[in-house]
């Protein structure tokens, strides 16, 4: 009895990693998308009015559990806290933000490369640079949904094809 139920586990448990690590896949599209779409809000106040950094506010009510958004909000904080450099702070905060997330490093160099322009030239170079990384950010979301398209279901019965072999060794 104990044996059995032990090999269910087995099953169990290497099904679940796979179940994570597509999850995990899903989770890395969930955050490029939203990171694009605080890009975009920021682009449409830097672009429509002509807003300073400082000065854009983002607090809509559905960004309220938006990693991208909060993001936002703490470079906004400590720029107006600290007298330093837009593109340390903003790589720090990225840095932090995104810290054990899914995300790969082209991702990560993609969410620092703003700090290297905000706020810091003028509209037009700052809107052609946004469209650069808009698509550049478009590129990456194509990527990731193939990426989970493919690997998604292949983790998925991966995961419990291992505990099933594993529990036919143990038998």
């Amino acid at each position: 009895m104990f044996k059995i139920a032990g090999l269910l586990g087995l099953i169990a448990g290497t099904g679940l990693i796979g179940v994570m690590k597509a999850a995990d896949l899903k989770e890395r599209i969930r955050l490029l998308e939203d990171y694009l779409q605080m890009l975009l809000d920021i682009k449409g106040h830097i672009n429509y009015f002509r807003e300073p950094l400082l000065k854009i506010h983002t607090d809509r009510r559905e960004n309220r559990s938006s990693e991208a958004f909060e993001l936002f909000d703490k470079v906004r904080h400590e720029l107006s806290q600290k007298d330093a450099e837009i593109s340390q702070i903003w790589a720090q905060n990225v840095n932090l933000t995104y810290r054990n997330t899914s995300l790969v490093q082209e991702d990560l160099e993609l969410f620092i490369y703003p700090g290297s322009f905000i706020g810091q030239t003028d509209y037009e170079n700052q809107l052609a640079r946004f469209e650069y990384l808009e698509k550049r950010l478009t590129e990456q979301i194509e990527k990731a949904r193939e990426g989970y398209l493919q690997k998604g279901p292949l983790y998925r019965k991966l995961g419990f094809f291992a505990g099933g072999l594993g529990a036919i060794i143990f038998i």
